[in-house]
């Protein structure tokens, strides 16, 4: 499913990435920090900041997947996890590296790419939960990462 045609976020959140789950749909506010959940007419149903932070937050990929929302937050340099239902906070976990631009979840691994850093950091899930100490793998700038089936 996509959006019929145009449709009106709110004003300065500067939206960056979307995703959909259970007849919502999950935008990162690039600009404004936050985390928006829209029903299917696009009236804004919740609201959250996606890091806990403090400074300035970027939100960059975000991802629902095994019953939780994800989030990469560039300036704390953090991953959010949130429940879907509710925009609770679950944790927020250091990526790994800095500026985390996207994210990829397989095999019960999250891939950052920490572009500032200039490495892909591997966080093993817990629960759901990113943990510390990752293995980083260096390469120059990235800006995505894909997992194969």
């Amino acid at each position: 499913p996509h959006p019929a045609g145009p449709v009106r976020l709110t004003p300065g959140m500067g939206p960056r990435h979307m995703t959909r789950f259970a007849d919502h749909w999950y935008v990162a506010g690039e600009l404004d920090g936050t985390v928006r959940v829209y029903d299917d007419a696009w009236n804004e149903v919740a609201a959250a900041p996606a890091s806990s932070a403090p400074g300035t937050n970027h939100p960059s990929h975000l991802e629902i997947t095994g019953g939780f929302l994800y989030v990469a937050n560039r300036g704390p340099d953090t991953v959010s996890v949130l429940s879907p239902r509710t925009l609770e906070p679950v944790a927020e976990v250091a990526c790994g590296g800095s500026w985390p631009r996207h994210f990829a979840i397989a095999d019960g691994r999250m891939y950052v790419a920490n572009q500032r850093s200039d490495g892909v950091a591997v966080l093993v899930l817990k629960d759901g939960v990113p943990q510390p100490d990752p293995v980083v793998f260096p390469t120059g700038t990235p800006a995505c990462v894909l997992t194969l089936p």
